[in-house]
């Protein structure tokens, strides 16, 4: 029982590609050493999944580490999206075998709760950030000179891009990269950051107003895109977001921003 008026602390595991990329590995050694565990009855290593540990005792599975628990503390397993946490990964190794018996060490945490999904890998940011992503067409109307102080129509295309293919070598993923943010610059100083592609004349959606001429300028555009992921392995058929983002950058053709100016004619 906790103290009285002790406060409650939650162990909990946490959500981020670092922990999501050691849980999965984590759960490969384990599921390697299920696969062969039958087939090796003299085998020299060990795991075991448990929900707490414990110190000095012979209960089974006989995990003998120290938990490092404050006063009051309870742990919890995470929350989930596919079903309940697994418990948490525990290994031993054989120190020494003799006819009378094995000599094992300590049992030692490999780690803690992971969740169902984890058995499967992620797409991680820099993975994300290779795929081949098209940067998308800048167009830029009227497409020849442009007015001063005249709206300038701005837009490009806004359309998901899909990819196939493997992570860990072997997993079979489907990728979807979907545009989320459209940075626009102009040549003049200003920029422009906007959530849609903008669309052509009669539409003004997305526009920037030249305020003084400029020779050879051209609209660069930064894209940023968010990732969907499938894993061909899991169950659920379930797409997953990618943690962090990609960009792209493009550029239009030139032009030119000029000024008209009337003349009076006699």
């Amino acid at each position: 029982m906790p103290p009285a008026g002790a406060k409650e602390f939650v162990v909990a595991g946490d959500g981020d590609e670092a922990f999501w990329l050691g849980a999965f590995k984590a759960n490969r050694q384990y599921e390697a050493w299920l696969r062969s565990a039958s087939k090796d009855p003299d085998r020299a290593i060990e795991f075991k999944r448990k929900s707490v540990c414990v110190e000095d005792t012979d209960e089974e599975p006989g995990i003998d580490q120290p938990c490092y628990l404050p006063p009051g503390a309870r742990i919890e397993p995470p929350p989930c999206e596919d079903g309940p946490a697994l418990e948490p990964l525990w290994r031993r190794v054989l120190r020494e075998r003799t006819e009378e018996q094995d000599v094992w060490t300590r049992w030692e945490l490999v780690f803690g709760w992971m969740c169902p999904e984890h058995r499967f890998p992620p797409l991680t940011r820099q993975e994300f950030q290779l795929l081949p992503i098209v940067a998308p067409e800048v167009n830029v109307q009227p497409s020849a000179d442009v007015l001063v102080n005249k709206r300038t129509i701005l837009f490009t295309d806004g359309a998901p891009q899909r990819f196939r293919t493997t992570v860990f070598g072997t997993w079979g993923i489907d990728v979807v990269a979907t545009p989320v943010e459209y940075r626009w610059t102009f040549g003049d100083g200003e920029s422009l950051v906007t959530a849609t592609p903008g669309a052509p004349y009669p539409s003004f959606e997305v526009t920037h107003t030249f305020s003084e001429p400029i020779g050879a300028t051209a609209v660069g555009l930064t894209v940023t895109w968010k990732g969907q992921f499938r894993v061909d392995a899991d169950p659920l058929h379930k797409w997953r977001e990618v943690t962090g983002t990609a960009r792209t950058e493009s550029v239009s053709a030139p032009f030119d921003v000029i000024e008209l100016r009337s003349h009076l004619t006699g």
